[in-house]
């Protein structure tokens, strides 16, 4: 931030885009995973955002993005850290857009649903990602992953003067997943 701010004072938008895992049951996960959890997926918003709301507040305004993820809306089992961590990218989002909406300073977040990223196939393996690609994500009313792309031009908008007035929120991209409850079984 700083080496960026030495070239260019006048910083007119910052994402951060940090995301840490961990695939452990809650009463496995250690105090130092949690730690390191919450470390690079909440604690690091907190600081980059910090120091670019200040330089913005000197120059004017900016926008001020994050991507959080629909696990701030819900709970998948063994990821409690990575849950926890995005919830809190989202209410930090709410609290910089309140706090610093008289200072021109927009904040949003950006929470992709299943994705068609790197991040995925370290996960879950690229074979699996190979037949989702081919056959569809059915858990998504979409039935097909997050794309790249899909994820970009939600970050574009939230960048862009056409949302000028559109700060502390929480812009979901996830194929209808968390909008469904489930499906009534058919037997």
């Amino acid at each position: 931030m700083e080496r960026a701010l030495a070239i260019d004072p006048k910083l007119d938008v910052m994402v951060s885009n940090a995301a840490a895992w961990d695939l452990s049951e809650f009463v496995d996960v250690s105090d130092a995973t949690w730690r390191r959890i919450l470390s690079v997926n909440l604690d690091a918003y907190f600081v980059l955002s910090n120091r670019a709301a200040r330089a913005m507040k000197e120059t004017g305004g900016g926008v001020i993005l994050f991507t959080s993820s629909i696990a701030a809306l819900g709970h998948g089992r063994g990821c409690t850290p990575y849950c926890v961590a995005k919830t809190g990218v989202v209410a930090l989002a709410k609290a910089i857009a309140v706090e610093c909406a008289p200072y021109n300073i927009r904040c949003n977040c950006v929470s992709p649903g299943p994705g068609d990223t790197q991040q995925s196939v370290d996960i879950v393996g690229e074979e699996l990602m190979d037949r989702w690609r081919a056959e569809g994500f059915p858990a998504v009313p979409a039935n097909r992953l997050t794309s790249v792309d899909d994820i970009a031009n939600a970050f574009l908008y939230l960048a862009s003067d056409e949302a000028a007035y559109v700060s502390g929120i929480n812009l979901v991209v996830d194929g209808a997943l968390s909008a469904q409850t489930y499906d009534v079984p058919e037997s």
